[in-house]
Parts: structure tokens; sequence; C-alpha cells
């Protein structure tokens, strides 16, 4: 499948890109951060302070925000009647996070790319959620995916 690409810098979710006419990814920002760290200091009874123990990474869980459009799809063709329009685009990003079938081949997991002038950044994804919400019209409406990075960052 193919898709039309409306920004220089984008994400895609198991190769589906989140900047395209029909939604637009808002908070690109966030998949550049580092990751989370576990870890932490003991504190030794009878003695000063705390004893420092090094920090490892983690997972960490981050909310993909969007704008979903029905006046237009992923390749930018306009739709006949946009109410329809959006539910297609809706249908069409549930084809990737919606949870695998019981008893599918895999971990679950999906690749979570972020295109940038310096690169391709990735990592492997679990993906929590997907909740429509805070409607802005009769033909477009917020949208939420929340992932956990499995290994705390891309890179």
């Amino acid at each position: 499948m193919s898709y039309t690409v409306n920004s220089p810098e984008y994400a895609t979710l198991a190769g589906i890109p989140l900047q395209t006419p029909a939604w637009t990814h808002e908070n690109l920002w966030e998949l550049w951060s580092g990751p989370a760290v576990r870890g932490g200091d003991v504190i030794i009874p009878g003695a000063a302070g705390a004893r420092g123990y090094p920090r490892v990474a983690t997972s960490r869980q981050v909310t993909l925000e969007l704008t979903i459009f029905g006046d237009v799809d992923w390749l930018g063709v306009a739709q006949a009647d946009p109410r329809a329009g959006l539910w297609r685009n809706v249908t069409k990003l549930r084809t990737v996070t919606d949870p695998p079938a019981p008893g599918s081949a895999g971990d679950g997991s999906v690749t979570l790319d972020v295109v940038t002038p310096a690169g391709t950044i990735t990592a492997p994804v679990e993906i929590e959620g997907f909740l429509l919400g805070g409607d802005l019209g009769p033909h477009h409406t917020k949208a939420t995916i929340d992932v956990v990075i499995l290994t705390g960052a891309l890179a």
C-alpha cells in the first residue's frame, strides 16, 4: 500500500506513516526522548547517605497524538462523503493498532520508525490502545495511540 507523506520528519508505525493528508501526528518530539531508567540506591542501616547502584534503561510508554480527517484519504484523494471518509481513515489506522489475533505468530510488537533529516531511528513497540476523542467536527476527530517503547528509546 502506498501513502502520501506530507512532512520531511514523520513517524511510521508498522510501516504506516503517521503524517499523511488523512491524519497528522502532533507530538513527534516525544519520540526523541531518552529511555526511562530503573534501579535505585540502597540505604545501609547505620551509614550516612546511601550506596549508589547503576541505573539501566527500561521500557517507556508514549502517547502518540493524532488528528484524523475525513475529507481526504491517505493519498490525498478527496472523499465524496467526508463522514464516511473519516471512518475509512479510522479503520485504516485500526489495521495496525488492533491487537493481533490470539495464537498469532510473533511477540506482538511492531516497529516504530522516526524519519529525521539526520536519518531514521527505530525501536520495537507494543501498542496498548487506540482511542478516539476530542471531536473537532463532523469530519475530523482527535485520536491517541498508546505505545510502549520496549527498549526505552529509539536508536
